[in-house]
């Protein structure tokens, strides 16, 4: 059971766009470890590189593979960011305000997977929904169905996330 990575990254941009950003950064890793423990580029990285070349707003520069600090002067600072998770998303808001710049009037900010986290930061965090509850049933489903019928194919379930618009971003 997985989340559609892509369409996450396109509702997270699509409201940046309208919300008029359009020196849009994302961060997050490169790549990641795949099921095997062999590393694989990040999807959400990939999806918003492909997503910006195609709208002609793509910037290296605004590519960011650590969390943002005072003391790394190699970044640009965008309008707005993307982070892969929200333990990022949460760690750039603070790094961002130790450099000086406010949530949402400098930077708005969007995460990914909508945990409690989320709306326990300030401002609370506009996400990007994994709906990890039906995640669980669903591979719980699953489970059951290959239990009960051992010669069941195997099969994935992508699920379509959707976006949490709360106070990050900018009106």
């Amino acid at each position: 059971v997985v989340l559609n990575f892509r369409l996450g990254v396109e509702q997270a941009l699509d409201y940046l766009l309208y919300k008029g950003h359009r020196k849009i950064g994302f961060l997050g890793p490169a790549y990641k470890l795949d099921q095997k423990k062999r590393p694989a580029l990040e999807a959400r990285r990939q999806y918003f590189i492909d997503y910006m070349k195609n709208a002609g707003l793509y910037d290296e520069h605004l590519i960011i593979d650590t969390g943002l600090s005072a003391k790394d002067g190699s970044a640009q600072i965008p309008t707005a960011l993307l982070a892969y998770n929200e333990e990022s998303a949460i760690t750039a808001v603070s790094n961002l305000r130790e450099v000086g710049l406010r949530i949402p009037e400098d930077v708005s900010v969007i995460s990914f997977n909508d945990t409690p986290l989320s709306i326990l930061t300030e401002p609370p965090l506009t996400s990007v929904t994994a709906h990890l509850e039906v995640m669980g049933e669903m591979a719980v489903k699953m489970l059951l169905d290959r239990l009960d019928d051992p010669q069941h194919l195997p099969y994935k379930i992508v699920l379509p996330p959707t976006l949490a618009v709360r106070d990050s971003v900018v009106d």
